[in-house]
């Protein structure tokens, strides 16, 4: 008896345990969405403000 109780109990971790697993892909695929999008908007200030700014070799120029 003790053994049916304790793969009962074990297959119920089992469950638990894939449904975390599912819980933190999601946020692992939220996640890497995030970082994406980001990447994307700082691209974008990126080519904005550097015609802004000129050119930094200008502003510091090359040591000799």
């Amino acid at each position: 008896m003790a053994r049916l109780e304790e793969n009962k109990f074990l297959k119920e971790q089992i469950t638990v345990k894939d449904a975390q697993l599912s819980v933190k892909d999601r946020q692992i695929a939220d996640q890497s969405e995030r970082v994406r999008e980001t990447n994307l908007l700082v691209a974008s200030l990126h080519k904005l403000i550097t015609p802004l700014i000129g050119r930094t070799d200008d502003i510091h120029p090359p040591r000799q």
